[in-house]
This record gives C-alpha cells, structure tokens and sequence, in this order.
C-alpha cells in the first residue's frame, strides 16, 4: 500500500480482513499517532527509539523525498 500511494516517511494503515482472505483499505495515515504518547511514538520507544529521536528522524526524512512524479 505505501508504494502504491507513493508514501514517503511513514504510514498506517488501517484496514478490515475477513475470514475469507478479502482485505479492504479504509485509510491511510501519513501523521499515525505523532504525539509523545500516540501509535507511532508508542511503537519507536518498543525499538528503543526516544520520541526526541523519532521526531529528528522524520523531520530528517522530509528532505530526501523524491521529486514528484504523476
């Protein structure tokens, strides 16, 4: 999905699976949880990665987006 989209830095997906195997994307999230305590500053600190750290990284991440291509 974040290929498809042409995403850059970070996503969430949010989705519904069914027991058949059918799978329908509901949203994409490109800010999941950005605050101290929100999914994605939850996740980082699972990997050891501080919230000051995360914040860095993206705001590093932000300058090496490809151009813009249709």
């Amino acid at each position: 999905m974040f290929r498809l989209i042409g995403a850059h830095g970070v996503l969430r997906g949010d989705f519904l699976a069914i027991p058949s195997g059918w799978v329908t994307l509901l949203e994409a999230n490109t800010l999941p949880g950005l605050s101290p305590r929100g999914n994605l500053a939850t996740m980082a600190r699972a990997d050891g990665i501080g919230y000051p750290a995360l914040i860095r990284q993206l705001m590093l991440s932000a300058f090496t987006k490809p151009a813009y291509l249709p």
